[in-house]
């Protein structure tokens, strides 16, 4: 059976990606991942034995005789639940030795004379955007002032490149001649320019996931604040950071590969327009714009306290919940969060997830989600 660590296989012929799959136990459950498609699957505890047979099996024919023989029970009452495991598996592309393709692909080209390079630099490492968008470079720009990273030329060939081309069906973002996406909009394009600049000064070899998060901490403790677009993310922290905390990441967090500590990347708070009538952040409504106190030095590992889930409405109750780790996880990969690219393995956002709480927290009273927040802090 499945346990907490990560177990991978060579795979049999008959599934040759199999080699790329870890088996992880969270909570009370498994999950299934495979490092190259990027495949996640919860499974319960006939799959995770299927799969242990898989493991060892020339063939799913095999595996599935195999867990009949194990079960003492006909081959004939297994074999229609593991076809149906197998085929629910092979469709969410478990099995896959390769990536899948991005959707609307664009071809690399070096940007074009419009694109002014913008070096940034956070110690010995560097990133230069070269951005035919000058709108999107002067908003990433802005987003990356409050680190106070140093704009000094790299040496030639230190610095990683990233690539905005413009073209009919969208905006292309590449990291050093690679796709890092299709086409895109926008807002999508922001996002992905902003996780790239991320991993590059953080250092890829520092990240076990890059979390589509926020972050704050206060006396050396961070919570992650996770979840889609407008949920209330960037709001809370700003809520905490007002208050007391320091901000450690806005929407990009990096989770450091001891799966313990956070990796601080505090851009701009992307405050939508509503927020300035919140009374904590009333102060700043003239500007419409907001720049905490207290911001964590660029590169820091703080603490991991826990996972928060907000889940802001006018009528909600105000509620702190647990969360299931499992879907706790499914959330954060959903909502556009993904593992390391040197590694690929899963295991340590598992071993994050299964080290601190992860909370569900709902409310419509500001000052209830604050001081739930605070107390996680203070542990």
């Amino acid at each position: 059976m499945a346990g907490s660590a990560p177990d991978t296989t060579e795979g049999p012929a008959a599934e040759p990606g199999l080699a790329h799959v870890e088996c992880l136990g969270i909570g009370a459950g498994t999950i299934l991942h495979n490092r190259e498609s990027g495949a996640l699957l919860a499974t319960n505890a006939f799959g995770a034995m299927l799969f242990d047979a898989l493991r060892t099996a020339p063939s799913a024919e095999a595996a599935t005789r195999a867990l009949a023989a194990e079960l003492a029970i006909a081959e004939d009452e297994v074999g229609p639940a593991a076809a149906d495991t197998f085929a629910r598996w092979r469709e969410a592309g478990l099995f896959l030795s390769a990536p899948p393709p991005f959707p609307a692909p664009l071809a690399y080209r070096p940007a074009g004379p419009s694109a002014d390079p913008r070096h940034f630099g956070l110690g010995t490492r560097h990133v230069v955007i070269a951005s035919e968008d000058a709108v999107l470079a002067a908003d990433v720009a802005r987003a990356l002032a409050p680190m106070q990273l140093h704009r000094a030329d790299p040496a030639p060939g230190t610095a990683v490149r990233l690539d905005v081309l413009t073209e009919d069906d969208g905006i292309g973002v590449f990291r050093d001649g690679q796709a890092v996406w299709g086409a895109a909009g926008y807002e999508l394009s922001r996002f992905h320019l902003l996780r790239e600049v991320m991993d590059a000064l953080a250092g890829p070899e520092r990240i076990a996931a890059q979390l589509h998060a926020g972050a704050v901490a206060r006396a050396g403790r961070a919570l992650v604040f996770a979840g889609a677009s407008g949920s209330g993310k960037s709001t809370l922290a700003a809520i905490l950071t007002a208050a007391s905390a320091e901000l450690v990441a806005d929407d990009h967090t990096a989770l450091a590969t001891d799966a313990r500590h956070l990796l601080a990347f505090p851009t701009r708070p992307n405050l939508k327009p509503g927020a300035f009538a919140l009374p904590e952040l009333q102060h700043w409504a003239g500007a419409q714009e907001y720049i905490p106190a207290r911001i964590a030095p660029a590169g820091a590992e703080i603490a991991l306290a826990g996972f928060v889930f907000p889940e802001y409405a006018a009528d909600a109750d105000n509620a702190l919940d647990p969360l299931d780790k499992t879907e706790a996880l499914q959330r954060l990969i959903r909502t556009g969060s993904r593992v390391s690219r040197t590694t690929r393995s899963i295991a340590p956002l598992v071993a994050a997830l299964g080290a601190v709480p992860t909370l569900r927290l709902t409310y419509r009273d500001t000052g209830f989600a604050r001081a739930a927040c605070e107390r996680l802090l203070d542990g």
